[in-house]
Formats: structure tokens, C-alpha cells, sequence
């Protein structure tokens, strides 16, 4: 029996799988940043902000996948370089938290890379020593006020583990700004040149958007702390959103950031430098992609190049058994369109096959667009629409004066990989004059 553990990568004479749908990180990563490729303009545009004296509030916003974590760590990498002090790992915001809370994060995130850091004065163990004290604080634990804290972990030292419910005696939001200060002017002194603290995950919240309001109108005044670079990563809806708030809005230094995919010949260089970087050490190694194939899939999913290397890793290891193979784009297409239809088709019922395949047809698709497709009532609409979403075949791009957006999920897409049928019961021919209309 063949082993199932044996790396499908190193049969490619490979160390690891050159296609992680992983961002570059500040620090730890297993591809290293110098495959970063484009971006030229938004990082020149970034760098600069993070240049101007005094500190800065931004917004990089963009589809899923366009690689916007990856760009502003490259951002942050490079400031490394210029003495600017900026905490390895970025804060994944929770659209629950309170100020404090959006506070603590950011002050352990802070924490968990200092103490990464080797002692240099007393000034370091100054701003260790409060900051300790505030998670030994926190994790005492009293009835009510509790909260999760999903930075903090066991590597502050204070015992806490990342789903700890954890306490605020007697800490008030007022002391966490004074804290908050007195760190940065402590991390000044240190030598560093300025702060950038990078927030994640706010597109994850983009149906939330009372809650997004009141979380940025609380924090705006901290955001405004000297000397510190505040970025924020969303989609579209997260960044009309915060603009829309008049006394958030304007204390954005530039206006938001839109990042646009990558072009073909830049995800081709990438996928390139990804392969030849993963090579092992004195082997000759063996690129399973063709161009033909990467271009199919650009196409397929808009230059989206999480969507790529997603598509690529799967259908490698789902063709390789004990040698190397071509990823020809006749075979990437046979692969893909059978695990699409096995995780999404096979799964639903009719009608929520109807309504899929009807969506994969379209950009954008919302309730009213479908109903009046489809002929369907818009109360069922929202149950189809609902249950597809919990079944992760569509997600939210966008809100517009209350009506909802939805696009196909990127893996549902490799059901267009094929010209007959999607099943015995769904004919998609004519579907597809209605594409070529779009």
C-alpha cells in the first residue's frame, strides 16, 4: 500500500509546497519575502506614508485573496530595516471587542515581540514590567465583564492561552491609553525610529456594520497616539464603511488603497521564484505547473492569486501518486471540476443547485437579481441564499443601500471547467450563452 505521508513535494524534488495560500509574514516564513513580486506603486505609496513624521492612519482594502496581508507585511519588512519598531504578527480584529479590548491587543501584540527581543536596558525592562503586570491583572479572573482576548497567549508569561475568558478590575480605558503612551515613548527611546501596527480580519465583519462604527468611533482617538502607524485591512465594504463615519473619516491620512490583482505575467514570475526557492538543496527539481494551465486559471478567478495557488496545490496533490506529472490544462481541468462537483454539487439539494449555478453566471448576484431570474420569490431567495453561505458556496462582497452582494465562492468556480453538463439534471449549455452575454 502506497504511504499516504510521504511529502507529494519532495517527489517534485521540492521542500515544501510552493503554491501556501500563507501571506509572507514579518517573521517565520517558509517562503521567504524576496518572491514578492509588483505592487511597486502601493508599496512606494505605503512606504511613504509610513515616512512622514508623526504617525498615520490607513486603509489597504481589496477582494479576497488579492494578497493585502502579504503587501503590507513586505511594507513592514522593510521598515524593519529602517529602525522602525512594528510587532511581528498581525492583530486579527474581533468585531465584539470594546476600546479596552482593542487596546490590550494591541499592547500584547506589542509584548509579544518585545520579549522576543534580546534585554538591552532598563528601559526595555521597564516597559516589560508594566506590561506584565497589566496580563497578570487580566487574568484574574472575577465574574462578570469577561472576554475573549485571542492575541494573548501562553508566550506573554502570564499563563494565558489564546480562548482565555479573562477580567478588568479595576483597569479603566483612560489607564490602557496612558499605558499605551508611556510604551511608545519607552519603545522611542529605545532608539526606534516610529510604530506601525497592522490590524487584519475586518472583513470578515463587513455585515456588522453597526458594530464596525461604534468600534472605530471608540478607538478613534487612540489611532491618533504620535508617532504611530495605524493600518487597517478590508474589502470594499469595510473601507466605505469607516469612510463613511464624518469624525473617523477624517483623520486618514491618505484615502483608502485599493489593491488590484496582480497581472498575468507577474503571477507567472511568482509561481517561478515560489517553485525554484522551495527546491531542495542539490536536487534537480521538477515544475509541475504549465503556462497553459496558470493562464486558465487566471482567467477563471480573476487574477485572485490565493484562488491560483489554492487551485494548484490541490490538483497537484490529487494527480501525483509516485512521480512527477505535467499539470497539463486539460488535466487541471478534469481534476478541479471533479472536486468541485463532489464538495458543492453533490451536497445540495435541486433548487440550491438552481440558484448556484444561476449565480455562477453572474458577477454579483442579491436577492432581487436572482427572484427576478429565477421567478422565485425573494422571501425564499434569502433561505437559498442563506443556506448556500453556510455551506461556503457564496460569500458578501459588498453592501449597497441595504441590498446585499454575493459572488460564487473561488472553488465553486472550477464547476465552469467543463463543457457538458454540471449533472444529470442541470444542463448548463444554454447558461452559457448567458456568460458569454455578461
Amino acid at each position: 500500500m502506497a504511504n499516504d505521508f510521504v511529502s507529494v513535494w519532495e517527489i517534485y524534488g521540492l521542500n515544501l509546497d510552493p503554491f501556501s495560500t500563507a501571506p509572507i509574514l514579518v517573521k517565520g516564513n517558509l517562503i521567504p519575502p524576496e518572491v514578492f513580486t509588483g505592487r511597486i506603486n502601493e508599496l512606494k505609496r505605503l512606504e511613504k506614508l509610513f515616512g512622514s513624521s508623526g504617525g498615520s492612519r490607513s486603509i489597504v482594502f481589496g477582494t479576497q485573496g488579492v494578497g493585502k496581508t502579504t503587501l503590507v507585511n513586505i511594507a513592514r519588512i522593510n521598515a524593519l530595516e529602517h529602525n522602525f519598531f512594528t510587532p511581528y504578527q498581525e492583530i486579527k480584529v474581533d468585531i465584539n471587542w470594546s476600546v479596552d479590548d482593542f487596546i490590550v491587543n494591541t499592547l500584547s501584540a506589542i509584548y509579544s515581540t518585545l520579549i522576543k527581543k534580546p534585554k538591552q536596558n532598563e528601559e526595555y525592562s521597564k516597559i516589560i514590567s508594566k506590561l506584565k503586570l497589566l496580563f497578570d491583572l487580566y487574568e484574574k479572573r472575577e465574574q462578570g465583564g469577561s472576554f475573549e482576548v485571542g492575541v494573548l497567549g501562553t508566550s506573554i508569561g502570564a499563563g494565558l492561552t489564546k480562548n482565555t475568558l479573562i477580567n478588568k478590575p479595576l483597569i479603566s480605558t483612560t489607564y490602557l491609553e496612558e499605558l499605551f503612551k508611556e510604551t511608545v515613548d519607552s519603545i522611542l527611546n529605545l532608539g526606534f525610529r516610529e510604530i506601525i501596527i497592522h490590524y487584519n480580519n475586518l472583513d470578515n465583519f463587513d455585515e456588522e456594520e453597526e458594530k464596525i462604527k461604534i468600534l472605530f468611533n471608540g478607538v478613534r482617538d487612540f489611532t491618533q497616539t504620535p508617532f504611530v502607524h495605524f493600518v487597517f485591512i478590508g474589502s470594499p465594504t469595510t473601507a466605505s464603511i469607516i469612510t463613511s463615519i464624518p469624525r473617523v473619516s477624517n483623520i486618514f491620512n491618505d484615502t483608502p488603497m485599493q489593491l488590484e490583482p496582480l497581472s498575468l505575467p507577474e503571477i507567472k514570475k511568482t509561481i517561478c521564484s515560489r517553485v525554484k526557492v522551495s527546491a531542495i538543496e542539490g536536487l534537480k527539481y521538477f515544475n509541475p505547473v504549465t503556462d497553459e494551465s496558470i493562464e486558465t486559471l487566471y482567467s477563471l478567478h480573476n487574477g485572485n492569486i490565493r484562488a491560483i495557488f489554492n487551485a494548484l496545490s490541490i490538483a497537484i496533490r490529487e494527480v501525483t501518486e509516485e512521480k512527477p506529472v505535467s499539470l497539463t490544462n486539460e488535466l487541471l481541468k478534469s481534476v478541479l471540476y471533479k472536486i468541485a462537483k463532489k464538495r458543492f454539487i453533490d451536497k445540495t439539494t435541486h433548487t440550491l443547485k438552481e440558484v448556484l449555478i444561476e449565480m455562477l453566471h453572474q458577477e454579483e448576484s442579491s436577492n432581487k437579481t436572482i427572484s427576478r431570474s429565477l421567478d422565485k420569490q425573494p422571501q425564499n431567495v434569502s433561505k437559498y441564499l442563506k443556506d448556500l453561505k453556510e455551506l461556503q458556496c457564496i460569500y458578501l462582497t459588498r453592501i449597497e443601500s441595504k441590498e446585499k452582494y454575493y459572488a460564487v465562492s473561488e472553488g465553486v468556480k472550477w464547476l465552469l471547467l467543463t463543457d457538458g453538463e454540471i449533472d444529470e439534471e442541470q444542463d448548463i449549455n444554454a447558461k452559457q450563452t448567458t456568460l458569454k452575454q455578461h
